[in-house]
């Protein structure tokens, strides 16, 4: 990744260390470069499908992130970022993901995740972007919605 500066690499590092955090299985570690006030975009499949809605708070996006991390086999989620851009504020990261989970769906994906950045290059806002497709296979076949209405969780 080529920085303009170094508040611009400070701004990467922040991002990196969620995908250092998903991929060891620890969300509180993921979470750990994020204000406490921050936003996360989250996903849940309704009975309508899947829907978008703004989550707010480390804790509460910590424990909703926390169910990829303890239903996934030891060693077995892994995001892998594949390139990172980054503007001022902004870092996007484009990245796959790749899970086994315990009742035996193997879950793979790819998308872009939209990271924005305070000025004391901790992380204020987070949009993942994905197919839904596998998204959508993955809630079902796990039995976890993510919907909004049960706080993340079923």
């Amino acid at each position: 990744v080529q920085m303009a500066n170094d508040g611009e690499q400070l701004n990467v590092d922040s991002v990196l260390t969620w995908y250092e955090g998903m991929s060891s299985q620890d969300a509180v570690l993921a979470m750990s470069r994020f204000t406490q006030d921050c936003r996360y975009w989250a996903v849940g499949l309704t009975d309508h499908g899947l829907e978008r809605y703004w989550m707010t708070g480390r804790d509460k996006i910590t424990a909703y992130l926390s169910e990829n991390c303890t239903r996934t086999e030891p060693g077995k989620l892994t995001y892998t970022p594949l390139q990172v851009g980054v503007s001022g504020q902004t870092v996007l990261v484009e990245c796959t993901t790749d899970a086994y989970f315990k009742v035996g769906h193997h879950y793979t994906n790819q998308g872009v995740y939209v990271f924005d950045c305070g000025n004391d290059h901790e992380i204020v806002e987070m949009r993942p972007y994905y197919d839904w497709g596998p998204v959508a296979a993955h809630r079902a076949a796990t039995g976890w919605t993510g919907a909004e209405e049960s706080g993340g969780s079923k």
